[in-house]
């Protein structure tokens, strides 16, 4: 999942690229619009947003089950922890 600070900012997947050069690994890119993970930077670990935050990252969850990942690849901490959060263990 390309982080929102990374689409903004235009610098590209670098963490895909470098994962792109293992021999015997298949990475799929979520398509379409990407929608934030919800988190939104810091806002999410506040008390007052939670609620917002995870619905908000239900609408991106709801994309990468569609992909049934075994694994969830992302450059940003935030979008790590909110996505260990929906994912059911």
């Amino acid at each position: 999942y390309p982080p929102c600070h990374l689409r903004e900012q235009n610098i590209g997947r670098p963490y895909l690229d470098l994962l792109n050069i293992i021999p015997g690994i298949s990475l799929e890119s979520i398509k379409g619009n990407l929608f934030c993970c919800g988190m939104a930077g810091v806002m999410g670990f506040k008390k007052e947003f939670h609620r917002a935050s995870v619905h908000l990252g239900d609408k991106l969850m709801q994309k990468i089950k569609a992909l049934n990942p075994e694994s969830i690849v992302t450059d940003c901490l935030s979008c790590r922890l909110q996505f260990t959060q929906l994912t059911p263990h």
